[in-house]
């Protein structure tokens, strides 16, 4: 039950739960050294305050009875560096951005760069190799809300000769120019940010969020972009205010994201909490959202960057996350040109999204796109609109409305094409559902392959307004509608339990139910 999943070299991040998705049923009291660090009913748990090089004793104890013990010694640290003792002064006024960067490129391998408490105002920050960086209690890396202050990193460089060229960033998928984000990794490794601080977009409708900025280019930044990177944790902080996408891990390896919480308004445009793109071998446990878009999006890329640079993205473990109130719970899409593949989402909680599980994908994506093993286990729904979608005439993107894109009968297969292959459903409970049960739409010229249902109980309710249950054209406003399912060479239906719905299940061109 007890179980350590990361040390530091001042910090331990723990599990703790036998079923429980976010929350234990009771509040445990967590002792470092007969120390007590922390009372939280939380399954992942963020400890700090350690110091480096030493052997601790972490027990669970609840209503004065130890639950489990479990022993761990922290990392090694070669250093710390005070951004202060670079001139930092944390007044909220001073622009500190060449402050604290200078303590960045001044540290050595495994040292630490320490934000200690104070509000730091700052331009886009730039991550070196081999460091940890602290944001302690009470310290706010602030953004300064100029867009005049953020560098542009430039999307396309055509190499010397010409076959090939240097992407620095990307936007929703292509290799377009955008401003530096507030902490950007760029071919960085083995780095630590972690703390129980807080790192602020500041972005408001004045700046970021302007109709007539945030659709140009060069185009928003995030919160935390890193390309081309590897061995990457973040750890305990909390981040708000989002310009745009709040973490973007973009063609990265090994990152882990453990016990954070990220909030962004619920009007707030294209303020995704982690998007993972062309990434492999990723953990997302613990995380808490609140936003307005969707709380993990799973993408990578659109056709150009997938025929140029192809990388599908693999290997994602979304483990004891709470979401709420975005478009999506954990969406797949709609940059999906490279594919996806072996995505395991377990013990979560989805409140107030309008939709669990969002797969958003359409005709132009290509035959590389190709959505396969995707696992969801062990899920609470709560006033979720509509619970499973597979949606697979999205209307994005110029075209997204032409009749190629939303044309529902068979179309050529063909090197445009893309598809799903597996899906998995099971131990999943929805309640208060409002508009439909599920809505899993396949191409007909190339159906999804085969789809499981295994336990899975949804509830419907009378409460909320009809809605669409997917983004699509030639599709009708629903509210407590059964499930539909459209265009799956195999169906599989066990124990699948649909509740106070006001209609019957609705199945065409469906190859075969079992």
């Amino acid at each position: 039950m007890l179980k350590i999943l990361k040390t530091g070299a001042r910090f331990v991040v723990l599990s703790f739960a036998g079923q429980s998705a976010y929350q234990n049923q009771q509040v445990i009291q967590y002792y470092v050294n007969h120390q007590l660090l922390a009372e939280t009913d939380k399954v992942i748990v963020y400890l700090d305050g350690l110091k480096p090089e030493t052997s601790y004793q972490l027990e669970a104890v609840c209503e004065q009875k130890v639950l489990a013990a479990v022993g761990f010694q922290t990392q090694y640290e070669s250093i710390t560096l005070d951004v202060k003792d670079f001139m930092a002064r944390g007044d909220g006024g001073t622009n500190d951005t060449g402050f604290i960067q200078a303590a960045i490129l001044a540290c050595p391998p495994k040292g630490r760069v320490l934000i200690s408490k104070g509000i730091y105002k700052i331009s886009p920050l730039f991550l070196k190799s081999d460091i940890n960086l602290e944001i302690e209690a009470g310290a706010v890396l602030m953004a300064d809300n100029d867009w005049r202050n953020f560098p542009v990193l430039p999307g396309y460089t055509e190499s010397y000769d010409e076959k090939d060229f240097y992407n620095l960033c990307n936007w929703e998928g292509n290799p377009l120019n955008c401003y530096a984000s507030l902490i950007t990794g760029l071919n960085v490794q083995n780095v630590t940010i972690y703390g129980q601080g807080e790192i602020n977009g500041n972005a408001s409708i004045n700046d970021w969020w302007d109709p007539g900025i945030k659709y140009r280019e060069p185009f928003r930044p995030r919160m935390i972009f890193l390309n081309e990177c590897r061995n990457i944790d973040i750890m305990g902080v909390s981040i708000y205010n989002s310009p745009s996408w709040t973490i973007h891990p973009y063609r990265s390896h090994k990152i882990d994201i453990m016990g954070i919480t990220i909030v962004n308004p619920h009007d707030s445009p294209n303020t995704d909490g982690i998007d993972p793109e062309s990434c492999k071998d990723m953990n997302i446990f613990g995380v808490f959202f609140d936003l307005g878009d969707d709380c993990i999006a799973i993408k990578s890329s659109k056709i150009f960057m997938a025929n140029k640079k192809y990388m599908p993205t693999s290997d994602i473990r979304i483990e004891h996350c709470y979401m709420k109130n975005g478009h999506g719970a954990v969406t797949i899409g709609s940059e999906i040109a490279a594919g996806c593949h072996h995505i395991y989402v377990r013990h979560c909680i989805f409140e107030n999204t309008d939709r669990g599980l969002r797969i958003k994908t359409r005709r132009g994506r290509g035959s590389k796109s190709i959505i396969d093993q995707i696992y969801f286990e062990d899920i609470l729904m709560i006033g979720v609109k509509t619970a499973f979608v597979a949606n697979c005439f999205y209307f994005c993107d110029p075209d997204g409305k032409s009749d190629y894109v939303q044309n529902q009968d068979a179309m050529p297969k063909d090197e445009r094409t893309p598809g799903i292959h597996y899906l998995e459903f099971k131990n999943i409970t929805c309640r208060d559902t409002r508009v439909c049960a599920a809505y899993l739409h396949g191409l007909p010229e190339n159906p999804i392959q085969q789809v499981m249902f295994d336990n899975v109980l949804i509830e419907m309710s009378a409460s909320g307004q009809p809605d669409y249950p997917a983004m699509m054209l030639n599709i009708e406003k629903m509210k407590q509608n059964h499930a539909v399912f459209k265009n799956i060479d195999v169906l599989t239906l066990k124990n699948f339990q649909v509740l106070n719905s006001k209609n019957e299940m609705r199945m065409e061109r469906i190859g075969q139910v079992q």
